[in-house]
């Protein structure tokens, strides 16, 4: 139970991190005045309504109507007073011949690339794509309805289809209609990456002066990293059953190396506080048990429990970085298979009363593999991690081995090889 305890304090620690994540970022006020800060970064898919900035001086939460534009890492928003498309799109939701409904609302968007034409996005459940020219901002509509019989659109049902109107190639025709090197936006997709290749290429344009491009969202990369890893734990494996012969053992205690490979990869642009970790590790231990008390009907017995394991974990890792911090301390927690490359797991006894001398053996099944729950805490120092472990793990032997389980503490290092 204490294990678990353990591996809940953990899961506990790791929600309490999750609760806020400043990074360093700036706001610009309605009065055009920039100020450094921190700001609570969420990795938000949804455009965010409100953000939480603090300095040294302060600590608030803005929102659209309070400041003009906010910046983090490589990411811009803008507040802007924009007429949203709220359409219902969700297909279930949709009735024939719907009424088209607009809001007007201050939100903040996304800058994806700014020039004579701006790029922005806004992101609510759907991706909504807004183009600003001379001061007036239009969102580029893309939209869905459900229409009667139509050969022309995508049959759903009875006397019902799909009609896709794709009204942001007439419209980004009519802004870039001053560049002649863009002229056929027919098959122009409605995704980030297709408008912002245009929208750079109209700002470019031979025939535009275009010194107010002052910038362009860079593609977001994703960090990786591949390590070569070993690691070494002291065991104890506990064993309580009803059984004969199996009833006189408790377990023991033993120690367990490893080694393997490891790949952490980034979950988040957030300086890379949240990664994912997923392993390979071999593990093998050969040991002998003695009875914790003497069976008078047994002279002598031995439990060997040997097993060489393969385990497959996948770990969620929070890294407590800052800038130019060398030393980054971390914790994680997750879950692994450990599938039995080889067992030999056996009771050998001697009978009070056997003339013969030979001894009798109870062989143990095990599944071909088994789960594990993780957690531990350590440190990355340059290419090195260095981590102390625990693991537990339930129900190892299945047959005669009532309840039985596993619990590692260690350490497992690695080394970055890229």
């Amino acid at each position: 139970m204490k294990h678990f305890l353990v591996l809940l304090f953990l899961t506990s620690f790791l929600n309490t991190v999750a609760q806020s994540n400043y990074i360093p970022g700036k706001i610009t006020t309605k009065d055009n005045k920039v100020i450094q800060g921190l700001i609570d970064y969420q990795n938000w898919k949804k455009t965010p309504n409100l953000i939480k900035f603090k300095n040294a001086s302060s600590e608030n939460l803005f929102s659209p109507e309070d400041i003009m534009a906010f910046e983090i890492e490589n990411d811009k928003y803008v507040s802007k007073l924009v007429n949203l498309d709220v359409t219902e799109q969700r297909l279930d939701y949709m009735t024939k011949d719907q009424e088209v409904k607009f809001q007007e609302k201050q939100v903040f968007l996304n800058v994806l690339v700014t020039g004579n034409a701006n790029l922005y996005e806004f992101y609510d459940g759907r991706s909504h794509f807004f183009v600003e020219k001379n001061n007036e901002v239009n969102e580029l509509i893309n939209r869905t309805s459900l229409v009667g019989s139509d050969i022309s659109n995508t049959l759903i049902g009875t006397d019902t289809y799909v009609r896709t109107s794709k009204n942001y190639i007439g419209q980004l025709n009519y802004v870039m209609n001053d560049c002649d090197a863009i002229s056929d936006l027919k098959n122009l997709d409605y995704t980030r990456k297709s408008l912002s290749k245009i929208f750079q290429q109209y700002n470019s344009c031979e025939d535009i002066v275009s010194e107010d491009q002052i910038y362009v969202k860079e593609t977001e990369k994703v960090r990786s990293a591949f390590y070569i890893t070993a690691g070494y734990a002291f065991s104890s494996y506990r064993i309580d059953s009803p059984v004969l012969y199996v009833k006189d053992f408790n377990g023991g205690s033993y120690n367990t190396p490893s080694f393997g490979i490891a790949y952490d990869v980034d979950l988040s642009k957030n300086l890379g506080k949240w990664s994912m970790k997923g392993e390979i590790l071999y593990s093998f231990y050969d040991n002998e048990f003695k009875p914790k008390e003497n069976n008078p009907n047994i002279k002598e017995s031995t439990f060997y429990f040997k097993n060489s394991t393969v385990a497959l974990d996948v770990l969620l890792k929070y890294s407590f970085k800052k800038e130019n911090r060398r030393v980054i301390p971390f914790i994680n927690i997750g879950l692994g298979y450990n599938f039995i490359v080889s067992d030999d797991n056996y009771i050998e006894y001697l009978r009070v009363g056997n003339i013969s001398g030979n001894k009798e053996i109870l062989d143990f099944d095990v599944d071909k593999g088994h789960f594990s729950f993780l957690g531990g805490a350590g440190v990355d120092y340059g290419r090195f991690s260095g981590e102390l472990r625990i693991m537990v793990t339930n129900k190892v032997i299945t047959e005669y081995g009532g309840s039985n389980s596993i619990f590692n503490a260690g350490v497992v290092v690695g080394y970055q090889v890229f």
